[in-house]
């Protein structure tokens, strides 16, 4: 095997591993983890703000608000292609 045929072989599997990940990272979106200290976090944010919803064009308050059945009417405001994008439905 020259040398050719191993950079090839290495592009290939560069290739593999980033549509992997790419696959990988669309079907399993990352999620903001549900624990104390964000909550506590979004919270905090939301009561500072104007409005009970936040700021509907922020991924992480869109996310907090989801963890909420109470606070659904503010998620039925956010845009349907960015409440798809952040939460997969």
């Amino acid at each position: 095997m020259d040398m050719r045929d191993t950079i090839q072989y290495v592009a290939i599997a560069a290739v593999f591993t980033v549509l992997a990940f790419s696959i990988y990272t669309m079907v399993f979106p990352a999620r903001l983890e549900n624990n104390q200290a964000n909550f506590q976090t979004y919270e905090t944010l939301r009561q500072a703000s104007s409005s009970q919803c936040g700021d509907l064009t922020d991924p992480s308050n869109i996310q907090h608000l989801s963890h909420h059945t109470e606070l659904k009417p503010c998620l039925d405001q956010v845009d349907p292609v960015l409440r798809k994008q952040v939460l997969g439905w």
